[in-house]
């Protein structure tokens, strides 16, 4: 990994060791910034509704998501993110363990985050787009559009109210 004798790592190891090709990534956790700047920056500034998002293309739901990385400190926020993107890594074929994924969660979530945005091709116009339309961006691509008249389902019916043992 360096020419660098002896123990001590310099900036530019660092920064190789992150850049994600060893382990298949598109984008390392650092080097993906400068494609998709945008992206980038709302993962850091709003890393909750980064995560939220992420959590709906993976057929979760955004508020829980969301409110878990607002209020969940430390273990609370990483836990159900190690699943997800584990979830990730294994339907994309990307190298890595359960620790390692802790560990960069742990340090940088928000750079996760990006990095797994940057994975899947998110885009800010993508993420707009679906909370403009107000669809979950799981199903945004298989909802039928207005124009195809979607059929519009009744209400489940309550179930008939039964007497109590006084027969009221």
């Amino acid at each position: 990994m360096s020419n660098n004798p002896g123990f001590r790592h310099t900036f530019n190891d660092l920064y190789e060791a992150s850049d994600g090709k060893e382990y298949n990534w598109s984008n390392g956790l650092f080097s993906g910034w400068l494609e998709n700047i945008p992206t980038c920056l709302g993962s850091v500034c709003c890393f909750p509704c980064s995560r939220g998002y992420l959590t709906t293309k993976a057929g979760g739901k955004f508020w829980p998501s969301c409110l878990m990385n607002t209020f969940g400190c430390g273990f609370g926020d990483c836990s159900h993110n190690i699943v997800a993107r584990r979830s990730l890594r294994e339907e994309r074929g990307i190298r890595g363990t359960i620790i390692e994924d802790y560990c960069v969660l742990a340090c940088c979530n928000a750079c996760a985050a990006a990095q797994e945005m940057n994975e899947l091709g998110v885009t800010t116009e993508m993420v707009k787009k679906d909370f403009r339309d107000r669809k979950s961006p799981a199903t945004s691509s298989s909802s039928p559009s207005p124009a195809q008249g979607s059929a519009v389902a009744a209400p489940p019916q309550s179930a008939p109210v039964q007497k109590g043992m006084s027969g009221n």
